[in-house]
């Protein structure tokens, strides 16, 4: 086994305990470079064929470009993850400049987090509503980036299903 303690001086002070406790999680390097080529092979794979092909699943995002830094205008973005919804406007304002954003978050009353799928769109409605009228928006036409964190296959750019 090789001693860690000559890799990494500031381990040298530490116990001989936690030196061999340390010394259990070193990789050399020939290793991690083929861990990280069977992972690689493994994205690609997933890509190709889908989950079927691979032990990781990919799934297709539809993202048509990536963002370059001189976007203009103002976006919402809804965030729904566990108890909490986020709600935030987002002014970008191109090349150079840093962004603004005016977050609010709400929490999920129990009634809807135990009720019906239109009581939570509903709720969510609600709060967007309010915080439009707070940032004096509520008749602006924006478009609105809806994040969900629970596992959904993408259908289309606009479209996605449970899964």
């Amino acid at each position: 086994m090789l001693n860690i303690l000559f890799l990494f001086p500031t381990v040298m002070t530490l116990p001989e305990e936690v030196g061999k406790t340390l010394e259990q999680f070193y990789i050399e390097d020939g290793v991690l470079h083929e861990i990280s080529e069977k992972i690689q092979d493994e994205l690609v794979q997933g890509l190709e064929g889908g989950a079927s092909k691979s032990s990781i699943a990919m799934l297709p995002s539809f993202v048509p470009a990536l963002p370059d830094g001189n976007e203009i205008g103002k976006y919402i973005a809804i965030d729904l993850s566990g108890r909490n919804l986020r709600i935030m406007l987002l002014t970008l304002k191109g090349s150079n400049q840093e962004p603004e954003q005016i977050n609010h978050n709400y929490v999920f009353p129990a009634s809807v987090m135990k009720g019906t799928g239109d009581q939570l769109f509903t709720f969510i409605v609600n709060c967007l509503m309010k915080f439009l009228n707070e940032v004096n928006l509520l008749n602006a036409s924006l478009p609105v980036g809806f994040v969900f964190s629970y596992p959904c296959e993408l259908l289309s750019i606009r479209s996605a299903r449970l899964l």
